[in-house]
């Protein structure tokens, strides 16, 4: 038994050195198509070869496409079998959701160390030699898999010393019907990302690569197909850190104080159940020891399925893109004609009333109630007198306005396919908040679906707590200066109709 693996491993060496040496298309190393190629693509010039296709793109940003990339169809075969059998890790957060590989040097199989054998020697050599970019030793590679509703969102690949990116795929007969194309985005003013203008269909044996910088803005669209799987290579070229500039720093939302407003309208909107103080204290008590509850059915019947149909009915100018596709992808209520309730439900999470009842709810210094009549009873209502903001800027740092007490932000947002936000590096943690998301659905939601709002710690991947939406629910969560949150991408398995969701952020104390 011993001597027949022996001569087998024998075998197998013999095999790798006369099989297992990856070679690109000899009529890529040709010098006339090196020197016209690396032309193109240095002078930002678009350029496609007529007998290769290989083509220069420069529009949004440079990056190239080359077909029949390797020479020997049979050798791609033996390293797609050896990478289908390699274990995959499920990657899944705010930016992606795929199955990946370990690194390529990790990796057994003959066929695979010959191709990370070529990417570290010959590939890089005729990378540095096409772009003009000094590249060091370093290369990184892994083996990525999407099947159906996984995705890449939005990024754009900066990290310390990567300088070029790359994509060498290994799908089967693959069409834009599929999904899983990498879309190419254009920059605003700001240098954020824009609109996708470029979209690339993966192809069997075929390479894409382009320079990371600030621009650089892609994603891989999400998968369509439910019987395909979109395989690939992929990784970077490290060399001298580029120096990228300072992020852009989005100006903050504008923060409103509690309004005054009669005591109508939350009355007629809210389920008097929680108006009960019995009920308002069990739900304190569960609050305090878990910072996060859902308060179901909190609007009234009739006042409920009013706010959906007019979201149903609303005109589709009356709701704006709210982006960039980096930071998040969803629509802004910004019209309300037509949204009768909708207009009196935002009133109502922006009162007075709205921050008194809240407080009682979770235990949170809110508000400082006073008690008014209505209808000849005593009822609880602020002082308004006690929440303010400051007129003017800090005179000491010329800072923007500095706030006083309790404030939030109300908006009304709609979420459908391909809707999501993500946590970024310049989110502000340097307040606590409560999050009070009301959310309109038609029917049961389910975290497969994606579309849930997922609280993490800064810097941290596990999530803290995991909010799927319901109908007619409001869910009321406590944050942390250390806790962010992102709602995951909708995929295409959600309904069609999708959710709304009536979103108010404020600010406040633990009693």
């Amino acid at each position: 038994l011993q001597r027949k693996t022996t001569r087998r491993a024998s075998s197998g060496s013999a095999s790798k050195a006369r099989r297992f040496t990856f070679e690109m298309n000899c009529a890529y190393k040709t010098d006339g198509f090196r020197n016209t190629f690396s032309t193109a693509l240095r002078d930002r010039m678009p350029w496609t070869d007529a007998s290769t296709g290989a083509t220069v793109y420069v529009d949004p940003f440079p990056c190239c496409v080359l077909s029949n990339f390797l020479s020997d169809d049979t050798l791609l075969s033996q390293l797609e079998d050896e990478l289908k059998a390699e274990t995959f890790h499920q990657k899944s957060n705010d930016l992606y959701k795929f199955w990946q590989s370990d690194d390529l040097r990790e990796c057994r199989g003959a066929a695979i160390s010959g191709l990370r054998d070529f990417l570290v020697s010959d590939l890089r050599d005729w990378m540095q030699d096409m772009t003009g970019i000094s590249l060091t030793e370093q290369v990184d590679a892994t083996c990525s898999k999407y099947s159906s509703t996984d995705t890449l969102l939005c990024h754009d690949d900066e990290l310390e010393g990567r300088r070029i990116a790359f994509i060498f795929y290994l799908v089967p007969g693959w069409t834009e019907s599929d999904g899983g194309s990498l879309d190419l985005f254009s920059v605003d003013e700001h240098g954020q990302p824009n609109k996708v203008t470029k979209s690339l269909v993966p192809k069997w044996n075929s390479i894409v690569f382009f320079e990371v910088s600030p621009v650089s803005f892609h994603q891989v669209a999400e998968v369509l197909s439910t019987e395909k799987i979109r395989m690939s290579i992929s990784g970077w070229f490290y060399g001298q850190p580029f120096d990228y500039p300072h992020p852009y720093l989005e100006p903050p939302a504008d923060l409103v104080i509690p309004r005054k407003a009669l005591l109508d309208i939350l009355f007629d909107c809210v389920n008097p159940r929680y108006f009960d103080l019995d009920v308002q204290g069990e739900i304190q008590r569960q609050f305090e020891e878990e910072s996060s509850l859902e308060l179901e059915e909190f609007l009234l019947e009739e006042v409920y399925t009013a706010a959906v149909r007019e979201i149903e009915a609303s005109a589709r100018d009356a709701w704006k893109l709210k982006g960039p596709a980096n930071k998040r992808n969803y629509e802004e209520l910004n019209c309300f004609v037509g949204c009768r309730t909708i207009e009196k439900l935002t009133l109502l999470f922006q009162s007075e009333l709205m921050f008194l009842l809240l407080s009682q709810l979770t235990g949170l210094e809110l508000s400082d109630g006073s008690c008014v009549e209505r209808n000849g009873e005593d009822v609880c209502c602020d002082r308004s007198s006690d929440l303010h903001v400051c007129d003017g800027s800090d005179p000491a740092t010329g800072s923007p306005p500095i706030r006083l007490g309790p404030c939030c932000v109300v908006c009304v947002k709609r979420w459908s396919h391909g809707s999501y936000t993500l946590v970024r590096d310049t989110d502000r943690t340097d307040t606590f908040s409560l999050d009070a998301s009301l959310f309109m659905v038609k029917r049961d939601w389910v975290s497969d679906y994606g579309g849930y709002v997922s609280y993490v710690a800064k810097d941290e991947d596990e999530e803290l707590l995991t909010v799927v939406p319901k109908p007619n629910a409001l869910a009321l969560v406590y944050r942390d200066k250390e806790t962010l949150k992102f709602v995951k991408h909708i995929n295409s398995s959600a309904p069609s109709s999708g959710f709304s969701k009536q979103q108010r952020e404020m600010g406040g104390r633990s009693r």
